[in-house]
């Protein structure tokens, strides 16, 4: 998401990535969520919640600071170009993303309905 959302603005500049710090952005993100992620799923106690969010918290953060270092910036002075064919515009934008999230989480109550609902198979 970092990398896209990085690729999407348009500013008088180009970006450049450094391959090697890209790598350790990723690695860093991958390595800490699954700590978080096995904390928060094999764990048990009652700082479980606490540190299990406290090290997706630095995964998080490690990825976007590491990503941000990779990333060099040469001024190009040329206007960018607003979009490409089809683009949403940013007075829809919000309105998109409301109606989007809604559509997701009704779907997501329809198939936990219907996951309750199944018939129960015999093995």
């Amino acid at each position: 998401m970092h990398y896209g959302g990085m690729a999407a603005m348009l500013m008088p500049a180009e970006i450049r990535y450094d391959l090697n710090i890209i790598i350790i952005s990723v690695v860093i993100a991958v390595v800490a969520a699954g700590a978080a992620l096995w904390m928060a799923f094999q764990m048990r106690g009652r700082w479980q919640k606490f540190g299990s969010a406290l090290i997706m918290g630095v995964a998080v953060c490690g990825m976007h600071y590491t990503g941000m270092a990779a990333a060099t910036y040469k001024m190009t002075f040329e206007a960018p170009v607003a979009g490409f064919a089809g683009a949403l515009g940013g007075e829809y934008l919000g309105a998109a993303s409301v109606v989007i999230a809604i559509m997701v989480l009704v779907l997501n109550v329809w198939v936990a309905r219907w996951y309750r609902q199944r018939p129960v198979i015999p093995t």
